[in-house]
């Protein structure tokens, strides 16, 4: 999901800057891992400033640096730019529904009382976000968006399975 959102349209991206940036600071407060989330805010930091790369047009080669230092803390490789470059060209969608529901759920783990807030931001902004692929399917986000966040009850998880139902119907 990031790469597809990192190859879409310049000016679509220019005109969901604040939207991408929302979701990718918030990205780090709800991944399940502990230490994903640590190392992910730790190498955004790093990272040169998301605003001006966004609109200079640089957000693929963005997420594929910040992707190239999971790979080297996880002692991974990492293929060429150009690589990654060409296949989101011919095929620039990478996500499925069923992706989706899977980060839902697996993000829904993290889930505590204290990051409602981050949830309730993060569940948001995720249709928007999705919708920046290229040939994305738009029934996912807008069943997103006719969806309240589950923050309240913290039942993500049950969400996601009524969702996936719900879409698969």
């Amino acid at each position: 999901i990031l790469h597809t959102i990192s190859f879409a349209p310049p000016d679509d991206l220019r005109t969901h800057a604040a939207t991408v940036m929302q979701f990718l600071d918030v990205l780090g407060r709800v991944m399940p891992c502990r230490w994903c989330r640590d190392s992910y805010t730790k190498f955004v930091r790093q990272m040169p400033a998301l605003d001006r790369t966004i609109y200079e047009g640089g957000l693929a080669r963005w997420m594929f640096d910040l992707h190239c230092k999971v790979n080297r803390k996880l002692r991974a490789s990492s293929p060429k730019f150009e690589s990654i470059a060409k296949r989101f060209t011919v095929r620039p969608v990478q996500w499925m529904a069923s992706d989706v529901w899977d980060i839902l759920s697996l993000f829904g783990l993290n889930f505590t009382p204290e990051n409602r807030e981050h949830f309730a931001v993060w569940w948001a902004v995720l249709p928007t976000v999705l919708r920046l692929g290229l040939g994305a399917d738009g029934r996912v986000p807008a069943l997103l968006e006719q969806t309240p966040c589950p923050c309240e009850d913290g039942a993500f998880i049950a969400t996601c399975l009524v969702l996936e139902a719900t879409f698969l119907q």
